[in-house]
């Protein structure tokens, strides 16, 4: 398995809300995850605005730093392999070989 995600929330297209008004990056990520209970990702507390343009971006980046570090499960499992179309990255993906790490 590779080392790296490729973090299919950091567009902010796919964001998932909760009915308490919890936001989530994508709907794969479950009520469990430290960001799913995080009282900066609420828009009781935040606006959507602020949640998109700080959090998700902190989100992503520290996900790309350090993915052994900060990415939940569920990354590892919907986001490890890279795609092609970065504005719509839920439908084109790369075919990738893991033997020579390319696409």
């Amino acid at each position: 398995m590779s080392n790296q995600i490729y973090p299919k929330c950091e567009n902010g297209h796919k964001l998932y809300i909760a009915s308490s008004s919890q936001v989530r990056p994508c709907c794969w990520l479950n009520e469990q995850q430290s960001v799913c209970q995080d009282k900066e990702w609420n828009m009781h507390n935040n606006s959507l605005t602020h949640i998109l343009e700080v959090e998700l971006k902190k989100f992503v980046e520290n996900i790309k730093l350090d993915p052994i570090k900060y990415a939940p499960n569920q990354c590892w499992k919907k986001c490890n392999k890279p795609f092609a179309n970065t504005a719509n990255p839920h439908n084109q993906y790369l075919k990738y070989n893991e033997e020579t790490n390319e696409a």
